[in-house]
């Protein structure tokens, strides 16, 4: 941000009566507040924005069909139509050689590699 960038976001948060410093998920704040002043002056807002950014060798890897995350996604998206439990698509994702990780998150993985 530059200085002019400050000072201009200092004038907006006055005017609107908005202090982010002190609210607790500050970046969802300030994209909430900035949609709904863009659409009261009539400007454009991303209703859906993409997926975050990936480092290069992800993408690269990605692009050559290597990406684990990528593969291991088209086989959730392969597997899980055709599951009608959850028990079912733990079934499913062992038999296409995931190995599955139960615990407070759920973790997927090869069998060839280690959690």
């Amino acid at each position: 941000m530059t200085n002019c960038d400050i000072k201009s976001f200092e004038r907006v948060t006055r005017k609107y009566g908005v202090d982010f410093a002190r609210k607790k998920d500050t970046t969802k704040t300030i994209r909430t507040t900035n949609d709904r002043l863009s659409r009261e002056h009539g400007l454009f807002v991303i209703e859906k924005p993409k997926e975050r950014g990936k480092h290069y060798t992800e993408w690269a890897s990605g692009r050559r069909g290597a990406n684990w995350k990528d593969k291991l996604r088209r086989t959730i998206d392969r597997v899980l139509p055709t599951a009608s439990s959850y028990k079912e698509f733990l079934a499913a994702m062992c038999q296409e050689g995931y190995e599955i990780k139960t615990s407070r998150n759920i973790g997927a993985r090869p069998t060839w590699t280690r959690f």
